[in-house]
C-alpha cells in the first residue's frame, strides 16, 4: 500500500471518530500531487509554496467533503502577500468516492477576487476552469 492509500485509510478512520478528517485533507492533497503530478516538495520554511513542478512554484489547495464536488461555488483562497510567489495553482477534491484534481492553472492567468478582509484573494473553481491548464512536461 502506497503513502496516498495509507493516508486515505487514516482519513476513513478519522471519519468514524467525528469530524476530524479535515485535519488530514491538506496532507492527502499534497501526497496526491506528489504521486500523480510529480511535485517536488518544498521545505517547510517556504511560505505559501507547497513545492515545484518543472521549476514552477505550486500552491495546492484541498477541499474535502462527504459528497461529490461540483465545479461551481468552490474556491481556493490565497494570502495576497504570497500570491506573487506562486506560479501554479492546483485544487485537489476529495469525496467519499474519489480523489481528483483541477489544474494546474497558471496563477497569473487566473481571475482572483479580493476578499473583503483585504488579506486574501479567492479564486473560484468555475472561473479557474475557464483558464487553460498548464501542460506538465514529462
Amino acid at each position: 500500500m502506497g503513502s496516498l492509500e495509507r493516508l486515505l485509510e487514516i482519513r476513513k478512520e478519522l471519519q468514524t471518530m467525528g469530524d476530524f478528517e479535515n485535519c488530514i485533507d491538506g496532507v492527502i492533497g499534497e501526497m496526491y500531487v506528489i504521486e500523480r503530478l510529480n511535485l517536488k516538495k518544498s521545505n517547510s520554511f517556504t511560505k505559501g509554496i507547497d513545492g515545484f513542478i518543472n521549476g514552477k512554484s505550486v500552491q495546492i489547495k484541498t477541499k474535502g467533503g462527504k459528497k461529490k464536488y461540483r465545479d461551481s461555488g468552490h474556491y481556493i483562497q490565497l494570502k495576497i502577500e504570497h500570491e506573487k510567489d506562486i506560479d501554479l495553482l492546483i485544487m485537489v477534491l476529495i469525496s467519499e468516492s474519489e480523489i481528483t484534481h483541477r489544474g494546474p492553472f497558471e496563477r497569473e492567468k487566473c481571475h482572483g477576487r479580493p476578499h473583503k478582509n483585504g488579506i486574501h484573494k479567492r479564486y473560484y473553481l468555475n472561473d479557474l476552469m475557464k483558464t487553460q491548464i498548464y501542460q506538465i512536461e514529462k
